[in-house]
């Protein structure tokens, strides 16, 4: 059974009922989805009685399933599919488009309520990693668990610095 970034091709009548639910503007206006929304404001639908997010269907049907990639928006706006502001990336790569678009949460490093250590404290641990210091002792020594480290190292969190 399929998973929803295993978007399937549509049959006309599952496209109709796609394109139907879709205002569609300009070439390059938005084009916002009209029904019903994930709780995160991405569009949804139901096809094969698997949900998908209405803009991976969109970039699909446009141009080529997208896999395991996210589907962006260029756009900014989770609720346009229209194919010209649909593009595809990795995590990194989303994670990059959001930040250089300053479109991330104010609560990451340091802003954030639950933060354990400071912009300093990981700059601090990925210096000594990059000396040969272990994970396991950077861990212990910081209050941190070892996988918190692990992603400190490979860059997965604390992206801002």
């Amino acid at each position: 059974m399929p998973r929803e970034h295993e978007v399937v091709p549509l049959t006309a009548r599952q496209l109709q009922r796609f394109t139907s639910k879709i205002d569609r503007r300009g070439d390059d206006d938005c084009w916002p989805w009209l029904t019903t929304t994930y709780h995160d404001g991405y569009g949804k639908i139901k096809i094969n009685y698997i949900t998908f997010r209405s803009h991976r269907i969109a970039f699909a049907v446009a141009y080529h399933p997208p896999g395991k990639l996210f589907v962006c928006h260029s756009c900014d706006n989770r609720l346009c599919c229209n194919p010209r502001h649909l593009f595809t990336g990795t995590v990194l790569d989303n994670c990059r488009d959001m930040l250089s678009k300053d479109r991330q949460s104010k609560r990451h490093g340091e802003h954030c309520w639950k933060h354990k250590v400071t912009d300093k404290d990981v700059l601090e641990i990925r210096r000594r990693l990059s000396m040969g210091e272990t994970v396991t002792v950077l861990a212990a020594e910081f209050g941190l668990h070892y996988s918190t480290v692990s992603h400190i190292k490979a860059r997965r969190i604390w992206l801002h610095i």
